[in-house]
Order: structure tokens, then C-alpha cells, then sequence
């Protein structure tokens, strides 16, 4: 192809790379930019727990605008949520997002805190892959679109569930 004498050679994209990963699963796109937001949630709304929270907002903000790769798309958050994943709107918003087709990736920084039960947070994991869509636990350094993650995830979900119940358990003896 020439434009004015010059030639203009068109490399097409692929796969995307999201620089978690550049795994076979992932899909192809064309030229556009990955959809990422990132998951936050806190379990009370504590001073300490408030200033990890704003930590996790702006160090995802920073991180997914760094990448050039990547279209920043929102914090999704919860505080004081609980263990089910109908009690945390944020989560809610954020998968409806992603059923929309606006989100193409998640980053969170720990299986504990995207899900503290096992059964929600498989389930949201898979229905979420089933659409082409990863999360990255970037404290475990799990990408939910590689092959042998989802045994290492539900291990790490039920360690979280099981700290959550013994935490709980403490909590209601003591009182």
C-alpha cells in the first residue's frame, strides 16, 4: 500500500498482551486497546482498612495507565461486604460490565479479597472465563485464562474462606 510515495506496511494484531500474560487462551482482537479494571474491597471501614483502600484504588488507577496496552475503564470497590457476592455492589457493577462487553480483564490484588467464599468466587471466576474475560490475583500471581490456575485459585479461595470463618468464630467468642 502507498500513501503519497511512501509504503505503508500494516503488521496486524494477533493476540493482545496484556503484560500479566501472554497466553494462547487469550483472544484475538483487532487493533484496540485491552478494557481493564481493576477490583478493590476492604473489610471494614476502619482508618487502616480505609487507607488500604485508597492504596488499592490509585496503585490500580497508576498501574493500568501505565500500560499502553490498556484502556483504563474503573476502581470497582466494596467495603464491608461480607461473604457472599450479592452483598457487595461493587462486584455486582463490575460483572455487569463485563457482561455488557466492557471489560476485557480484571487485576485484584488478592483471591481474599475478590471473594471470601469459595462457591461465589469459582463461579464468578468461570462464568467470567466462559466469556473471554481474566482476572489476575496479583499477590498470588494467578491468571484465571491459564490452564492450571483454577486448582491454585479454589486452594487460595478456601484458604480465604476458612480465615474468614475463623476470624468470624474469634470475633463472636470473644463478644
Amino acid at each position: 500500500m502507498t500513501k503519497k510515495g511512501k509504503k505503508i506496511t500494516i503488521i496486524p494484531v494477533s493476540k493482545y498482551k496484556t503484560g500479566l500474560l501472554e497466553s494462547k487462551n487469550v483472544r484475538s482482537i483487532k487493533e484496540e486497546l485491552i478494557n481493564v479494571a481493576a477490583y478493590c474491597r476492604v473489610s471494614s471501614s476502619s482508618e487502616e482498612q480505609r487507607m488500604s483502600y485508597e492504596f488499592q484504588k490509585k496503585h490500580y488507577e497508576e498501574k493500568i495507565r501505565k500500560n499502553p496496552s490498556w484502556n483504563f475503564v474503573g476502581v470497582y470497590s466494596d467495603v464491608k461486604s461480607g461473604l457472599n457476592a450479592d452483598n457487595r455492589e461493587g462486584l455486582m457493577q463490575l460483572l455487569k460490565q463485563c457482561e455488557m462487553g466492557k471489560v476485557d480483564y480484571i487485576i485484584t490484588k488478592s483471591i481474599s479479597r475478590f471473594g471470601r467464599n469459595t462457591l461465589d468466587s469459582l463461579q464468578i471466576a468461570r462464568k467470567l472465563r466462559q466469556m473471554n474475560i481474566g482476572i489476575y490475583f496479583e499477590q498470588q500471581n494467578i491468571d484465571t485464562l491459564t490452564m492450571d490456575s483454577e486448582t491454585l485459585f479454589v486452594i487460595h479461595a478456601s484458604l480465604a474462606q476458612e480465615n474468614s470463618e475463623r476470624i468470624s468464630n474469634d470475633v463472636k467468642w470473644g463478644l
